[in-house]
């Protein structure tokens, strides 16, 4: 490179360091020290771990990065690294799919390269949050400066985002971030394809923008998924009503349809099963208002100047009591988290909100985007025309999630606004406006109902205390908008880098993966017993569902956002008749104290462990991990059966999927794992009848014998046509674009 030739790189290539950069405020630490995203230490305090209880409070929904995430992406890993496909969990519920839950991400390529590279869990997970907040922030960047932002204001949008208390607080419950993170360049490419004027190549543009719109499909979380296709919808039919272009308009419908066939082959399963799920429902009145009733409140806008202003959910109230932390929202709005409420801009981007020229039609599409997640989030009737009208929605989270698409919007339309800044030197009372967010934040406490006098008094006093921290945060953000207007803009991404590295810091929970477990030999399944689970501290548990997977124990429990009906019926069954899911989490599927013994026995189990005394199974052993041990016999998990004896099969092996066992016949063996369809059984390599309802059942002949279960999603081959279908309709889109 020519003299002088490093230097001009960097002042043009400056924003897109910063970005790549930042992410290692939050992410650096667990990457060199090989720690993950996730409250792990609060698990490791339940048993059998039965460490001490984290001085953090316990938080519900970051629980799920350990319980479901870590290890889905290590079953999904694990497979990719061994040669085979990631269809099927066998340690769960007696087994269950695993490509079908479509938030094991089992497609998705990053996935697949950390498989095949054999890297540890733990640190894969971290590096993969790592290229997701790039890949968010570099997209936020693109798509401001696409719409007209400087650099300096690009570089804002980015760390706003990116950095954003809701990329934070979502890393550990990775499918959000991974799928969230393509939506920016989503919108990008739309917006050049949709432009007669662009100065890219259509061709680029069309096949990119279906391939992140791939990614997007197969990094897995569906309700944000089709917060992309909103966004997508409503930023084409603005641009398209200002720019009308027929063939541009079809190439952006071929590229979108596309890029949705080409995810067909994750996608696909996951619909199909999805229809067996236990969370569909039909759309009632009093669910609708449930619903909504988790939307953002007046109150929890405050936030949109810090996290913190409605209390820390990482301290606790009271050091020397129970682990409820002084984030008071719970108390007045049932099921409410942080995370769920994490629309902070801070008060930099709200000023320049302010500023935005809302009569320049570029920004049009990213406006109306955002005016509608607000409405969305905020549970007005809007949220009625989802609701009701598109399938599968009421079975989805909280309204206030769609938040994340708000955020991304004010971030890219306060860069855009940087360009003003000069044309208004003139504007004296410019520094000013970040110091009206913190008192909105303030009056916005005004609006709690319902609370006590004892919560009033928390309230005001969190208020007092957040408001200092808010007040400087806004200081800072006057002293940017001071500077940018006298020529020094770079002082504004500085300042939103600055501001997010102290919230990061304090939002971000990570963890040492939790130590393996010994489990029973030979794939035995076991019975573990939980009867609670807590909102306001760690629980009083046993391996809660789904840890034991990530040991390689099998039980019949599980945590799974996709349960097939029948499960749920088969575990209510063993449970007596009781509803098998704990109050507070539908889809955590518990085996109770009380049960039903010769059904337990017929799931093959045979172990049954429990931190309480079980009356009417006998005397129980011990365990020196700090758990009763009840053996309940029962035929085990494989048995032949030959005449009037039967006997143990024990040489199995378990795969993500297949199932092998080696068997010395005659006789007829049951393995007692879930069939479902999809299952093929072969002996020694040759096909055969699985006779089978609810349990694997074949004839096996009289010598020793490979018996092979293998599974493959039903209707797997019509979804890779229609992969590969996408795949020639992607490129002969670009064909048409280059002509």
């Amino acid at each position: 490179m020519r003299e002088g030739g490093i230097a001009d790189w960097l002042r043009r290539r400056w924003p897109w360091l910063l970005l790549l950069i930042l992410p290692l405020i939050p992410l650096g630490k667990p990457l060199l020290t090989g720690q993950a995203a996730g409250p792990f230490d609060q698990l490791r305090a339940t048993a059998p771990w039965n460490a001490p209880v984290p001085e953090t409070p316990w938080d519900i929904l970051q629980a799920d990065a350990v319980l479901q995430f870590f290890g889905w992406r290590d079953m999904v890993f694990k497979a990719w690294g061994s040669g085979h496909m990631p269809y099927w969990n066998p340690y769960e519920f007696c087994g269950t799919p695993l490509l079908a839950n479509s938030q094991s991400g089992g497609f998705y390529p990053p996935h697949i390269l950390v498989g095949i590279l054999h890297l540890p869990t733990a640190f894969a997970i971290t590096l993969l949050a790592y290229l997701h907040l790039a890949i968010a922030g570099l997209g936020a960047y693109a798509l401001s400066r696409r719409l007209g932002a400087p650099r300096e204001g690009a570089a804002l949008a980015g760390v706003t985002f990116a950095l954003s208390p809701f990329f934070i607080l979502w890393a550990g419950l990775a499918s959000v971030i991974s799928t969230l993170a393509w939506l920016p360049w989503c919108l990008y490419f739309l917006d050049h394809l949709l432009d007669p004027e662009s100065p890219r190549k259509p061709r680029f543009c069309a096949v990119a923008l279906g391939l992140c719109l791939t990614m997007m499909i197969l990094a897995g979380h569906l309700q944000f998924v089709f917060y992309g296709f909103l966004a997508l919808g409503i930023w084409g039919v603005v641009r398209a009503v200002q720019t009308p272009h027929a063939k541009r308009i079809a190439l952006a419908l071929l590229a979108l349809v596309a890029g949705g066939l080409l995810a067909m082959p994750q996608l696909g399963p996951v619909l199909a099963y999805g229809s067996q799920s236990h969370r569909r429902n039909t759309p009632t009145g009093e669910g609708y208002q449930a619903y909504v009733a988790s939307a953002l409140k007046p109150y929890e806008l405050s936030l949109l100047t810090t996290p913190m202003f409605n209390g820390n959910p990482r301290e606790r109230l009271d050091p020397g009591s129970a682990q409820f932390s002084n984030y008071w929202v719970p108390a007045v709005k049932s099921g409410a988290n942080l995370a769920e409420s994490a629309i902070t801009i801070g008060p930099l981007v709200a000023a320049l909100l302010l500023l935005c020229p809302w009569r320049n039609r570029r920004v049009w599409p990213a406006a109306a985007i955002g005016l509608v997640a607000l409405l969305l989030a905020l549970g007005t009737p809007l949220n009625a025309l989802f609701y009701f009208w598109i399938p599968g929605w009421s079975s989805t989270g909280s309204p206030a999630r769609i938040e994340a698409l708000f955020v991304l919007m004010a971030a890219v339309l306060a860069g855009v606004a940087m360009a003003r800044l000069p044309d208004l030197a003139s504007k004296k009372y410019l520094p000013l406006l970040p110091l009206l967010l913190p008192i909105l934040s303030i009056a916005l406490l005004r609006t709690v109902t319902g609370a006590n006098e004892s919560l009033t008094t928390l309230i005001s006093r969190t208020g007092i205390q957040q408001a200092g921290p808010a007040f400087v945060f806004a200081a800072l953000g006057a002293a940017a908008l001071y500077f940018a207007v006298k020529g020094k803009a770079w002082i504004a991404p500085a300042v939103a880098a600055a501001t997010a590295a102290v919230w990061s810091a304090s939002l971000l929970l990570t963890g040492s993966p939790l130590a393996p477990v010994q489990g029973p030999p030979n794939g035995e399944r076991v019975g573990i017993v939980n009867k609670e689970w807590r909102l306001d501290a760690v629980p009083h548990s046993l391996l809660a569902p789904n840890l034991a997977a990530q040991s390689g124990i099998h039980e019949i429990a599980g945590y799974d956002s996709l349960i097939s009906k029948d499960t749920v019926s088969f575990l209510k069954s063993v449970g007596e008749g009781f509803d098998p899911a704990p109050a507070l989490n539908g889809n955590m599927m518990f085996l109770k104290p009380r049960f039903n013994v010769p059904k337990l026995q017929q799931s093959g189990v045979k172990t049954v462990w429990s931190l309480q005394e079980i009356e009417g199974l006998g005397k129980p052993t011990r365990d020196p991990r700090g758990f009763f041990v009840y053996n309940i016999g029962g035929p085990g998990r494989a048995v032949l059966e030959s005449g009037k004896t039967s006997k143990e099969v024990t040489d199995i092996t378990d795969g993500s999927d297949f199932i092998r066992l080696n068997v010395t016949g005659p006789g007829k063996l049951t393995v007692r794992d879930r069939l479902v369809k999809g299952w093929s059984t072969f002996i020694d390599g040759k096909p055969t009848e699985d006779t089978g309802d609810f349990w694997h059942e074949v004839q096996i002949p009289d010598g020793q014998h490979v018996v092979e279960f293998r599974y493959t999603p039903p209707g797997m081959q019509g979804f890779l046509a229609l992969g590969l279908l996408g795949l020639i309709l992607l490129f002969t889109t670009g064909f048409l674009a280059k002509a």
